[in-house]
């Protein structure tokens, strides 16, 4: 506008009405006294007004608001929360009658927390009486302008007193606004009232009005509330006259306050809870004045009062609390006994348990209860054959059985033999006893378990966790159909779908079988709305810690279509590696099973009167043979056959399939992804698994591997020896991995060699895609390639469910608007961004465009603000290959 009159600038300012941006606007205009006139003509004339608040600005840096009443009227009663009125507020309150420009802020229902700040500076009698009328009328709870307005009140001048007090309605559900205001103005006007507020309801008003009490400082009317027979009063007077005496200088001694008082008054002032008023002033002179308040059946407990009696060393105290312990009143009762273990009696207390009243011996019970021994239980068992209240008795079996549980060894550190199962035994019979009925199980060396024995486990199994030890102490088989009767018996209630059959019997009884059972529907169930069940299992076969249990947890980590479900295993599966001390991903090689396959890769197969001979195929399916003959299936019942058998046989068999097929399927999925990551294991580590395991082994040989230490390929050969491409043994040092065609040179070499000895890579390998940096990538920090291309939501959800990326953080309106990938070993993050973003549960749009992907240094689990990408040239070759190639596939055709 440097052509503009300031006539004509006069006519914008008081029309531009931008928001936010009105500041940063009148920051370019000249506050001088030439452009206030102009504004004061325009708006004199009766320009058209639409934008005062920049008119405001310019006026009060130019000093000329007081000129300008009509403005800001106009202004204010736009009810817009403007910055100016904490700028201006000192200019403001010279204005003339801005008391009645203010006062019609108050008669609008929009909230503008500005209005409250003008009060303290501005606020006349008029505007205040608005602003307490219209503080009456908000409900209960918390407005949206209740802080503003107690800020505001909190800076009242003394004349504000007259029309607070004009204003005052009680029963008000926000009138501790009002009486903090009282509170603030210091004015002895309000004295009265505020010695009124001190018996309110609201504990707000209370500390309200003690604060202005003190404010005031007239303790000659706060005094005299000390002997009022009212307990608030009394309660509110001791507070106030802790800060004030009669001279309003130093508050007066708890002693002289006793002394003038007396002990009746003393009595209603400690029965008060104002305790802390009177502790200091208390000496051992006072004893036989408090014995008397301890033992007025017309006082409460007081507690704090018989802590500081137990207190004193006076040889008297333990006398007077041991007569006390009989008294007629309950409270004064246990109020002595609690006194004598205060001060250390015990043998006071054990000698108290042959007190005459049944309520006396069940305190002492209890209270001895929190220090258990060998030798309280000794004392609980002579006092229990003495016993013959059923209430005394049932609190002196409880007390016994926490001593003798605080004095057993530990389960896990019982013998795994006979005399470990007798302890067990008797543990269990000694609790509780549940409902056992119709139901059966053994000990490890066959003996079934007295119905005691077993009523006991079961409510071990339903109040207990850390039962897990007592596993190798049972028949497992009976264990497990005691787990499927409990099951099937509880199958439609809490307790059997996410309850104690779950949370504690499963891991304790449960066969592996049972696992697998349980876990076919898992998914469905978390996916069709019965989660709460899903998880509860989940996090039972995680703790049942066998090897079918964590496999299943490990298969749910990776390939669960539910997300609760998926993240909840990945949890436990990290919660078990932290247990075992390893990775998760080692958990997934040392817990998968052997199958009965020997070092080599085979096993017999019983089939009625014959033997078949299974062993694994190149691609790792069970091949069956008979007398060395190649069969496709188990045959059929003969004649002779026992149907059953055959049958059994047979589904086994197929069970056997299936779970190595899964079992394959998982364990290349991780030697693929640890191939991508750069995942490195000892030769001790790789060797108890990879070198081990019948499986694991048998895929090691078909891939090549990479020795670190000296960047050299190597296969392993059937023997287990390492070989190199002239099939000389060599020897590996570690750390090893497994290759990648980027850091080989010799790939097609090694290519021929598998194909000599006819092995099959289970995935993509030495012929595997590479991608380097492109064009301008190597110098730039951000790779965007796929920048005007868009691919599917669903597409961007499988990359991040194959490639074990992490999605990030949900922002404004739960869109996830990228996700993150980490490479330890390479010490590097990828984070891929797109738009408009993943939803929590659904897509906000069809398609995702793919913004940009940026490598940055270290390991993190989210995207790091601020973000440093490196440059591409420097991000390590292999994770370069493989995230970019992961997102190009999203675009072949």
């Amino acid at each position: 506008m440097p052509h503009a009159t300031v006539d004509q600038l006069a006519l914008i300012v008081l029309n531009a009405d931008y928001g936010s941006t009105v500041r940063d606007m009148a920051e370019l205009l000249p506050a001088t006294d030439e452009l206030a006139d102009a504004i004061l003509r325009a708006d004199r004339a009766g320009a058209c007004r639409h934008g005062e608040h920049m008119a405001v600005i310019l006026l009060g840096r130019a000093g000329r608001l007081a000129e300008a009443p009509e403005i800001v009227a106009a202004t204010l009663a736009k009810q817009t929360d403007k910055e100016f009125v904490q700028v201006y507020a000192p200019e403001l309150a010279r204005m003339p009658g801005i008391d009645e420009l203010l006062a019609p802020m108050f008669d609008v229902k929009i909230w503008n927390r500005a209005r409250w700040s003008l009060i303290p500076a501005c606020g006349g009698p008029k505007t205040l009486a608005r602003a307490c009328s219209e503080i009456n009328k908000w409900p209960r709870g918390e407005p949206y302008e209740r802080d503003h307005a107690l800020k505001a009140f909190r800076a009242l001048p003394e004349s504000a007193a007259a029309p607070l007090l004009k204003a005052w309605v009680p029963k008000k559900p926000q009138r501790d606004i009002l009486v903090v205001g009282m509170a603030a103005t210091g004015s002895p006007l309000v004295a009265d009232k505020l010695i009124e507020c001190l018996a309110d309801s609201s504990s707000k008003v209370v500390d309200a009005a003690v604060e202005g009490l003190i404010e005031v400082g007239d303790a000659s009317k706060v005094e005299p509330l000390l002997t009022a027979r009212k307990k608030a009063f009394r309660v509110g007077a001791a507070r106030v006259m802790e800060k004030l005496s009669p001279s309003g200088e130093k508050a007066r001694s708890t002693q002289d306050i006793l002394t003038d008082l007396g002990l009746p008054i003393a009595r209603r002032w400690i029965s008060s809870g104002v305790w802390e008023t009177f502790e200091a002033g208390l000496t051992d002179a006072n004893l036989d004045d408090v014995e008397l308040v301890l033992t007025d059946k017309s006082v409460p407990r007081l507690p704090a009062l018989w802590r500081w009696y137990a207190g004193r060393k006076d040889p008297r105290v333990t006398p007077f609390c041991v007569k006390q312990a009989s008294h007629s009143n309950a409270q004064v009762s246990d109020s002595a006994l609690h006194a004598l273990h205060n001060r250390g009696e015990r043998d006071e207390l054990v000698a108290l348990l042959g007190s005459k009243k049944g309520g006396v011996r069940a305190e002492v019970t209890r209270i001895l209860s929190e220090h258990p021994s060998a030798e309280l239980a000794e004392l609980m068992t002579r006092a229990l054959a003495k016993e013959k209240s059923k209430a005394t008795r049932a609190v002196m079996e409880a007390t016994l059985e926490a001593c003798l549980a605080a004095s057993e060894v530990p389960i896990d550190e019982l013998p795994l033999d006979a005399t470990g199962r007798a302890e067990l035994g008797a543990r269990f019979a000694r609790r509780p006893s549940g409902d056992a009925d119709g139901l059966a199980l053994a000990w490890s060396d066959g003996r079934a378990l007295t119905p005691a024995e077993l009523g006991g486990l079961l409510t071990a199994l339903e109040d207990d966790a850390g039962l897990l030890a007592i596993r190798p102490n049972l028949d497992l088989e009976s264990a497990g159909d005691l787990w499927q009767a409990l099951r099937e018996k509880h199958a439609h209630t809490r307790e059997g779908r996410y309850g104690w059959v779950i949370r504690g019997a499963l891991p304790v009884l449960a066969r592996d079988r049972d696992l697998a059972d349980l876990g076919r529907d898992l998914d469905e169930r978390a996916r069709g709305g019965d989660h709460m069940a899903a998880f509860a299992i989940l996090e039972s076969m995680a703790a049942h810690a066998s090897s079918a249990g964590l496999q299943r947890v490990d298969h749910w980590a990776r390939r669960a279509r539910s997300n609760g479900l998926r993240e909840r295993s990945g949890l436990a599966l990290k919660r078990a590696a932290r247990r075992l001390g390893i990775t998760p991903d080692e958990i997934g090689e040392r817990v998968l099973q052997d199958f009965g396959l020997d070092g080599c890769g085979a096993r017999p197969w019983p089939h009625a009167d014959r033997e078949y001979g299974v062993r694994l195929g190149a691609d790792l399916t069970p091949v069956l043979s008979l007398d060395g003959v190649v069969k496709k299936s188990l045959a059929g019942a003969r004649t002779a056959d026992d149907p059953a058998v055959i049958k059994t046989s047979k589904a086994e068999f197929s069970a056997l399939k299936k779970q190595l097929r899964t079992a394959v399927k998982a364990a290349v999925e991780r030697l693929e992804a640890a191939m991508v990551s750069g995942r490195q294991w000892s030769i001790d580590s790789w060797r108890t698994t990879y070198g081990a395991n019948p499986v694991l082994s048998r895929l090691a040989q078909q891939l090549i591997w990479w020795d670190f230490a000296t960047s050299t390929a190597f296969r392993v050969a059937e023997d287990g020896s390492f070989a190199d491409r002239q099939d000389d043994e060599v020897t590996v040092a570690g750390p090893i991995g497994l290759a990648h065609p980027l850091r080989m040179d010799d790939a097609a070499a090694w290519a021929e060699v598998l194909e000599d000895y006819e092995l099959i890579p289970p995935f993509a390998k030495l012929e595997r895609s590479t991608t380097l940096p492109i064009g301008e990538e190597p110098t730039d920090r951000n790779v965007t390639r796929w920048l005007t291309r868009s691919v599917s939501s669903g597409a961007v959800r499988g990359v991040m469910a194959r490639g074990r990326w992490v999605r990030g953080s949900p922002q404004d309106g739960g869109a996830v608007l990228w996700m993150t990938k980490a490479f330890p070993a390479a010490g590097v993050t990828a984070v891929l961004e797109f738009s408009p973003g993943l939803g929590m549960g659904y897509d906000y749009e069809e398609n995702q465009e793919l913004d940009e992907l940026t490598f940055i240094a270290g390991v993190h689990s989210d995207r790091p603000h601020p973000m440093t990408g490196l440059l591409n040239q420097d991000v390590d070759a292999v994770v370069f290959s493989e995230v970019v190639g992961s997102i190009d596939a999203l675009f072949a055709d």
